[in-house]
Parts: C-alpha cells; sequence; structure tokens
C-alpha cells in the first residue's frame, strides 16, 4: 500500500512540473513558423491587393478618358460644319486644312513648353497629341428656310452683311417641340460680357455657313417657365471676336449665298490634350518616379479663338482622368475613294498608307490629304490611342514593366520619351486603350 501511494505521488509530481525546456522549444519553433507563414501570407494578399486596386484605377481612368473623347469626336461636325476650308478661296484665305482642320483638327506630338490658349495653366506634356473638336454639340434648331426668320443688314452695300438677326421658336417647322433653354443660356452669357459663337447654315448646302457672334441685345421670352420664342441678333464682322469667328466662315467672311437659314445652333469648341502639373512644365520628367502625374483634360474655348470660355482659366483644365500619361490620335483619310481605309504593315508602307500619324516620319505633306475644294477627301476615322499607368510603383522592388516601344508615330525608343523605359519608371505598371472612332456627322 505505501509503494502505490508513493508510485501516485511521482506521478503526480511530475503532473505538476508542467512542460520541460526542449517541449517548450519545440512548441515556440512550430508556433513561429506557423505566425511566419501566416504574415507571409498576409503580406502577399495585401500586395496583391494594392496592385489589382492600382491596376483597376487606372484602368478605371483609360475607360472614363476614353469615353468622354470618344462621345464628343464621335459629334464632331454636328449643325453641318465641314471637316476643312480650302485656303486661297479667296486669295490670301489662310483656310483650315487637315491635319488643322475646321471640324476637328490635331496637333501632333507638341512640343516642349507648348501650351493651350498660351497659358500657363494648361502646360501640355510634351510628345503627346491635341485633339480640338469643333460642332453644335448641344441642340441644333430648325428654321423654316421658306419664312422670313432671317433678316440681314448690309450697311456697305457690298453683298456681305455685317449684322443680323434669326427668329426661332420652340416649335420646329415640321411641328417638332425645340427646347431653346440652350439658346436662351447663350444669351445670357453674352449679355453678361462674354459672347457667344453661333452656328447658321443655309439650306442650299453645308458648305454655305456662317460663325457669328451672338449680340447682347438678343431676347427671349419665357412664359410658364419655358423659352417659346428667341431672336438670336448677331454680329458677322465689325468686332473683335466676331472678327475671329468669320476666319472660320468659308472665304473668311458671311456668305453672299447665304439668304435663308435652315439649321442653326451654339458652336462649340473643345480641346483634350494631357496636363503637365511638374514644375518642369511640358518637359518629360527624367527618372522622378514621383513627379510624372499627367492627367487628361480637356479646355473649352470660343471656337477658333485661344479665349477660355466665359475668360476662366479654369475651363482650360476640366480634369476627366488621372495617370493618363500619352495621347495619340490617327486620322484615318479616304485617298482614293473606294470608302476602305487601308493601313500598310511595315514602317515603309504605313508611311505610304491611308492612315495620317500612323508612323513615325508620317509627314502632312507627304500625301495629298485634303484633296481639293472640287474633290475633297473624307475622313472616315479617328483612332484615339491613351496610355496610363498606375498611381504607385509596383510593390515587388524588382518587378519591371515591358519596354514601350512605339505607339502610332511616337517612339519611345529616343530621347526624351525613353526615359519612360528606365528602370525607376519601369516600376509602374503600365496599360493602353485604343478605340477607333466613326464620324457619323462627316459620312
Amino acid at each position: 500500500m505505501a509503494q502505490q501511494i508513493q508510485r501516485i505521488h511521482r506521478f503526480r509530481s511530475r503532473a505538476a512540473a508542467g512542460f520541460t525546456l526542449a517541449e517548450m522549444i519545440v512548441t515556440l519553433l512550430i508556433f513561429s513558423i506557423v505566425a511566419l507563414g501566416i504574415l507571409a501570407m498576409f503580406d502577399m494578399n495585401g500586395r496583391i491587393a494594392r496592385v489589382e486596386g492600382r491596376v483597376t484605377d487606372m484602368q478605371q481612368a483609360l475607360r472614363a478618358g476614353q469615353q468622354d473623347m470618344v462621345r464628343m469626336v464621335r459629334m464632331t461636325a454636328r449643325g453641318g460644319l465641314p471637316l476643312m476650308l480650302f485656303k486661297d478661296t479667296p486669295p490670301g484665305f489662310p483656310g483650315k486644312e487637315l491635319p488643322a482642320g475646321l471640324a476637328i483638327e490635331v496637333a501632333n506630338n507638341v512640343a516642349a513648353g507648348t501650351q493651350i490658349a498660351n497659358k500657363p495653366e494648361a502646360p501640355v506634356v510634351q510628345g503627346t497629341d491635341v485633339i480640338t473638336v469643333r460642332g453644335v454639340f448641344s441642340t441644333l434648331y430648325q428654321n423654316n428656310p421658306a419664312g422670313a426668320g432671317l433678316t440681314l443688314t448690309d450697311a456697305n452695300n457690298d453683298g456681305v452683311p455685317e449684322s443680323g438677326s434669326l427668329l426661332l421658336s420652340n416649335t420646329s417647322p415640321t411641328g417638332v417641340p425645340q427646347n431653346l433653354q440652350t439658346v436662351a443660356d447663350a444669351i445670357d452669357t453674352t449679355q453678361a460680357g462674354q459672347p457667344e459663337a453661333y452656328l447658321l447654315v443655309s439650306p442650299l448646302e453645308d458648305a454655305i455657313f456662317a460663325v457669328v457672334e451672338v449680340d447682347p441685345t438678343s431676347t427671349y421670352l419665357k412664359t410658364g417657365g419655358v423659352v417659346t420664342q428667341a431672336t438670336v441678333r448677331f454680329k458677322a464682322s465689325g468686332s473683335a471676336r466676331s472678327d475671329l469667328f468669320k476666319l472660320i466662315s468659308p472665304g473668311g467672311s458671311f456668305p453672299k449665298a447665304m439668304t435663308t437659314v435652315a439649321y442653326s445652333g451654339v458652336l462649340e469648341e473643345y480641346k483634350y490634350y494631357i496636363r503637365d502639373p511638374g514644375p518642369l512644365q511640358g518637359k518629360i520628367q527624367a527618372n522622378k518616379a514621383n513627379l510624372l502625374e499627367p492627367t487628361l483634360v480637356r479646355a473649352r474655348l470660343y471656337p477658333g479663338t485661344n479665349i477660355p470660355y466665359k475668360n476662366d482659366a479654369a475651363n482650360l483644365h476640366e480634369e476627366i482622368a488621372d495617370d493618363v500619361f500619352d495621347l495619340q490620335a490617327t486620322l484615318g483619310i479616304d485617298l482614293n475613294g473606294d470608302e476602305l481605309i487601308a493601313e500598310g504593315t511595315d514602317t515603309a508602307t504605313r508611311k505610304a498608307d491611308e492612315w495620317l500619324y500612323n508612323e513615325v516620319g508620317d509627314d502632312t505633306t507627304a500625301a495629298t490629304w485634303n484633296g481639293t475644294a472640287a474633290t475633297p477627301r473624307k475622313l472616315s476615322y479617328v483612332r484615339i490611342t491613351t496610355l496610363a499607368r498606375t498611381a504607385g510603383a509596383d510593390p515587388q522592388p524588382q518587378w519591371q514593366a515591358p519596354v514601350l516601344a512605339r505607339f502610332e508615330d511616337k517612339d519611345y525608343q529616343t530621347s526624351p520619351f525613353s526615359e519612360f523605359n528606365t528602370t525607376v519608371q519601369r516600376r509602374y505598371r503600365r496599360q493602353f486603350l485604343q478605340s477607333v472612332v466613326d464620324l457619323r456627322n462627316l459620312s
């Protein structure tokens, strides 16, 4: 009995003694390995989440930017504005020929220091394109060409009116309701000291049109909160702004053949470009990872001028998408009239095809892009390419994005654009998006 009690006592003593040192070390080692594995998994998941979040933001920026540009480019020339105006008609008239056309123009791979409207608030990233579109993007009004809605004043009796007025009704000649609020807003803006541009199109043909300045004496009638009638008085020449507007009219003056109006509307102009917010405005930010933060923006100006809309510089840089660092525009022009736009497959054939600015070295004088006044060329498509990068570098220090080569007529292998292929810049994930826009108003 005494021996049994002694064995129970020894058993209880060993149980009360706890874990041995060896057991504790093994336990801690196993726990450390499991904990480190869990931490590594969380770290990896965190990195993946950061990368995916940045990539998602980048893709959304590309989609948002393209959506806005594609919508406006597709609407270019709305209201009857032609693609181009041929120069020297009459002699000395500068015209608006491609790529600096009337309805749409492209400033290709701009030089360092380029500014929209020559304003320091709107610097453009060197080597990117600027796309300008013009048209009646709001309400287009129908007028009765057989009526007496248009009145012209020719004080000089030279057949070229200096001013006039146009009567608009909220019911079109075909009985369709017309919302006159847009023209009422244009009259209000003009009366506030910022005269709007107005497009008048002849019923004879779209080539007979005029861009005039809304006169502050214009009026409109409102009944029950609805604009029922508007009288748009306008200046065709004789003022600083109307003299600028008439330069984007055929021949640089009010057409003598325009005695009635079929369509009219407020004419607008927008420019899309990459704004450089860095201290070295207009220049590539070499190896400065935190400075390359350009933005795709839209500027609104009075058509054919360098005047910001409402004289407000803030209208020169309406932000559309962050971290978009390049914009390239390519024009598909039917040179042979076969309704097809041919594109080459290598450097030599791309320089001789029907796409302008799709190859390094493309020259606006290398082909007859505009044709003649008798046989003008048709601009069928605009191809828009945007490149974006993530807002932050990849969390893996060794990760490198693929080297940028050629995008349309821009070569990233040459200076200063080769800075985008440095080790620092390649730590950012990059992506491009391309859209081909069918110009429905120029068909």
